[in-house]
This record gives structure tokens, C-alpha cells and sequence, in this order.
């Protein structure tokens, strides 16, 4: 457990960016909100890529083996 402890942390901490920018976007009006709402669409796919690499690492695959893959299932 105490080798997937960063890939933990740096998941939790992009939920709170997330959660974070979904409050800003809520409380503001305009651009900004679109602007924050564009934001957690970016950092949604960053966060999203992660998470799909621990699995497959924690699952047992090696990462050379799924590099023809995409990384969203399709």
C-alpha cells in the first residue's frame, strides 16, 4: 500500500481542486464561471487518466503493455 500512497494523494487532492473550482464557478456569474468550469474539465481528464493508470498498475499490468491502447475505454 505504501508504494500506491503519492498516485492516493495526488488523486484525493485533484478531487479537492475539483470540488473547489465547481464552488467558484457556482458563486460566480459570467466568464469566470465558464472559465472555472472549463478548469474542471481539464483537470477531470488529468485526474481521470490517473486513476485509470494506478489501476492498471495495481491490477498487475505493466505500462508497455497498454500503450497501443487508448486510454479511455472506447
Amino acid at each position: 500500500m505504501r508504494k500506491y500512497l503519492p498516485d492516493v494523494i495526488i488523486l484525493v487532492v485533484g478531487l479537492g481542486v475539483m470540488v473547489l473550482l465547481l464552488y467558484l464557478g457556482a458563486l460566480s456569474e459570467g466568464w469566470v464561471a465558464l472559465v472555472c468550469f472549463l478548469a474542471v474539465a481539464v483537470v477531470y481528464h488529468g485526474w481521470y487518466q490517473h486513476l485509470l493508470r494506478l489501476a492498471r498498475r495495481s491490477w498487475g499490468g505493466d505500462e508497455d503493455e497498454f500503450d497501443d491502447q487508448p486510454p479511455f475505454p472506447g
